[in-house]
């Protein structure tokens, strides 16, 4: 999950603050995402509680709470669970799971890394210089003053030692 993409758990919550704009979480959704993980003072992706302590936490009336945390579930961003106790009938507690969200985050933050990746990698045609040009077979002078000869198929790019690419047209 994300924790496997980061380091620090505490980055955790900035890289989910980072890319929560690619989902459809709401201001308010991030919000209560921030209070589930920190509840427990350790960042925890669940948390068990009433409708009434998240209503007096962020001072919305319950009904307000239950629209929200509804609209995060059919979002697909929150695990809601009823808690039952021994009898078998409901308590008032839920158990909120935010780890969908976390997911669908993590999820991002790789394509997002695989993108920034490939940037790296991708060479524009049309970026590179007549000066970058070397003809087959010239010879190309190293910063460390060795001399190599250029013998390489048509259309090759090769990566200087300076940063430089040349193709071999």
């Amino acid at each position: 999950m994300l924790c496997s993409i980061v380091d620090d758990d505490l980055l955790v919550l900035a890289v989910a603050e980072m890319f929560y704009h690619q989902t459809s979480i709401t201001e308010w959704g991030m919000a209560f995402v921030r209070w589930i993980m920190f509840v427990k003072e350790s960042i925890q992706p669940e948390v068990c509680c009433t409708i009434a302590d998240v209503a007096a936490h962020f001072c919305l009336s319950e009904r307000q709470i239950r629209r929200h945390l509804l609209t995060m579930k059919s979002s697909g961003l929150l695990e809601i669970t009823d808690c039952i106790d021994m009898a078998g009938r409901r308590t008032g507690y839920c158990y909120y799971d935010c780890t969908p969200f976390l997911r669908r985050i993590a999820a991002l933050a790789q394509e997002h890394a695989q993108l920034r990746l490939d940037e790296q990698f991708a060479i524009d045609p049309s970026s590179i210089e007549p000066s970058m040009v070397a003809e087959p077979y010239d010879e190309l002078q190293f910063s460390d003053g060795f001399v190599s000869y250029v013998s390489m198929p048509d259309g090759t790019y090769v990566s200087m030692p300076d940063g430089t690419y040349v193709s071999m047209l």
